[in-house]
């Protein structure tokens, strides 16, 4: 037989290649400090935890490691994929499961406690600033749970669904991106929790073990295929003060290479709506490439009610910032106790009651004790606003016993409200 050296070679060659082939197509593992990209997405999902999109074939996925990662075998596997296209995060879970019957899934309820289940957690840092971070959680049911940090009174826009498959459970989730401030690279970590058998906890990030997952120095650095908007937006400001009183301010640069029209658009809503208080202003800007902006938009607090807005930013026709909650706070009210006397002088302690940059020289601080619709008592004191602190002492009339609400205005040097709080009091027998 004659050896033919050439073809030998060509064979190892095809062999070597069809290898490589075949690895490229399994999954990707993360290591420690490892950089990491997401596809852009082709086409919208459907959200139903049945991982049948192509993007699925198409996309190779990450394997979840143990945590601690000294915990022994990985014995059930946890397979993720992530992608964009440029409005929504998407991010899949695939568990792999082989007592799928002692799958836990008690919780029901929105932002019940989930971790207690079968689940997995998706952790978001938008602007990789290491320590402002959002947490969502999924149960092998479906349910949300969802916080910025570990404040759960945080609700955001997103979905989710979870599938249960022969040897597995799965979980597909969408999160809108305008609803942050992000950029083209930002934090992340995926993580799953065991509860089937023996407990057991997987995480994408290397964890410093003791430290939970909540761990943003660790989460792993994703770029994006698209920019975020922050080669736009350069920052956001709510319940600014001046002299001419409060406003949002949106600062603004055109990091593009051609002119375009920005617009804000600020909504103010009373949560009493029969009572008409809904205000809602725009203002846009035209920048070229490079120039800068600032966008201010006044409004005026009402003292009924509450103090929810929202705040949409659009890049010509397209929205790339919407976010609806409450205003921050400007002041909190501190006072030892809820029930009291008539004639008693009770103190109260109103703390960070307006910014330090502010320019403003004088506040009046008002307290009102009503009843239903009706107005008991009304208690105006001028006050520094430089104070951090302010004490006031509240002197209350002789009342009939029952529940009343304590209001606490501050009012500019016009009379303009700049922040209100209510709590309940009781006047006592």
């Amino acid at each position: 037989m004659i050896f033919n050296s050439v073809n030998f070679v060509g064979s190892v060659r095809n062999i070597l290649f069809g290898v490589v082939l075949f690895l490229s197509t399994f999954l990707i593992t993360v290591h420690a400090g490892e950089k990491m990209s997401i596809p852009l997405v082709p086409q919208k999902f459907q959200i139903d935890g049945k991982l049948d999109e192509q993007f699925y074939g198409d996309f190779q996925p990450w394997e979840l490691g143990r945590f601690p990662a000294k915990g022994g075998e990985l014995t059930q596997k946890t397979f993720v994929w992530a992608g964009t296209d440029g409005k929504n995060l998407y991010i899949a879970f695939k568990c792999m499961e082989s007592e799928k019957a002692k799958i836990v899934g008690d919780i029901k309820e929105r932002d019940g406690d989930v971790w207690r289940d079968d689940c997995v957690d998706v952790f978001l840092d938008p602007t990789l600033d290491r320590s402002a971070y959002y947490h969502f959680v999924v149960n092998s049911l479906g349910v949300r749970y969802d916080a910025f940090c570990k404040d759960a009174a945080w609700d955001g826009e997103w979905t989710a669904a979870a599938f249960k498959g022969a040897d597995y459970w799965s979980v597909e989730i969408s999160i809108p991106l305008t609803q942050f401030l992000f950029g083209k690279t930002f934090g992340l970590n995926l993580c799953r929790t065991r509860r089937a058998g023996s407990r057991k906890y997987y995480s994408l990030a290397t964890l410093e073990e003791g430290g939970g997952f909540h761990q943003p120095d660790s989460f792993l650095v994703v770029s994006s295929p698209v920019e975020g908007n922050t080669a736009f937006i350069n920052g956001i400001a709510l319940n600014e003060i001046s002299q001419d009183g409060i406003f949002c301010r949106v600062d603004l640069k055109n990091y593009g290479k051609a002119p375009c029209f920005f617009k804000a658009v600020f909504k103010l809503e009373n949560t009493d709506f029969s009572a008409g208080n809904t205000v809602k202003q725009e203002k846009e800007t035209f920048l070229g490439p490079g120039e800068r902006a600032a966008i201010t938009i006044p409004y005026v607090l009402k003292k009924e009610g509450g103090k929810k807005y929202c705040l949409s930013i659009f890049k010509e026709k397209e929205i790339i910032f919407s976010k609806s909650a409450k205003l921050p706070d400007l002041m909190s009210l501190r006072i030892a106790g809820n029930a009291f006397f008539s004639g008693e002088t009770v103190p109260l302690i109103i703390q960070d009651c307006l910014m330090p940059e502010s320019s403003l020289n004088k506040i009046a601080i008002v307290m009102e004790i009503e009843s239903g619709s009706k107005t008991r008592c009304v208690q105006r004191e001028e006050a520094e606003k430089a104070l951090k602190e302010q004490k006031i002492c509240l002197r209350i009339p002789y009342l009939p016993a029952g529940d009343y609400t304590l209001r606490v205005l501050i009012l500019d040097a016009r009379n303009r409200i700049l922040d209100v709080t209510e709590r309940r009091m009781e006047i006592a027998k």
